[in-house]
């Protein structure tokens, strides 16, 4: 079932232009290049937080019981000789769906459906991970909600992917 599955959205996505007029459309896939310089070599995490994240700056009642930990948090940073940055990103997917934010800001390309997420997945490209790896850095993927293989880790270009099982992770105690 999985495979015909996989033969009739390839069908359908090869017809809707055509019989239902719908085009979707990817943009070419373009270099990404960058020395990396001004990182200087540093280790580099690029953490998806999701909603659980902006839910915690922007609900003053969660904000406030933070601030003490947050300020702490910053100053030890600091201490060791760390920078952080942090931003908010406008996601393509709402209540589900995060792996659409994933590929949208990996892939540079505003993915708002599978169908669109299937057609950049099919592409040869950069993604945000490929400077790093012409600079001679190891991307790795941890990944600790995964329970199954995970092929678009070999899009997006990690070396190694890190799942639920190769981190002995059971999951929230819930």
């Amino acid at each position: 079932p999985t495979v015909s599955r996989a033969y009739l959205r390839q069908a359908r996505l090869l017809l809707e232009p055509l019989v239902f007029r719908r085009n979707l459309t990817v943009k070419g896939p373009q270099p990404i290049e960058s020395d990396l310089a001004h990182i200087r070599g540093a280790d580099v995490f690029l953490v998806f937080i999701e909603s659980y994240g902006a839910v915690s700056y922007e609900r003053a009642d969660i904000a406030e019981g933070l601030s003490a930990s947050r300020s702490r948090f910053q100053s030890d940073i600091q201490t060791a000789g760390f920078n952080v940055v942090s931003a908010y990103v406008d996601s393509p997917a709402f209540g589900g769906g995060s792996w659409l934010a994933h590929v949208s800001l990996l892939s540079g390309v505003d993915v708002r459906d599978e169908d669109m997420n299937v057609m950049v997945m099919g592409q040869k490209r950069d993604t945000f991970v490929t400077p790093f790896t012409r600079q001679g850095y190891r991307p790795v993927a941890i990944t600790p909600g995964l329970r199954q293989s995970w092929p678009e880790g070999a899009f997006y270009g990690f070396d190694e992917i890190y799942g639920a099982a190769q981190l002995d992770y059971q999951g929230p105690p819930f």
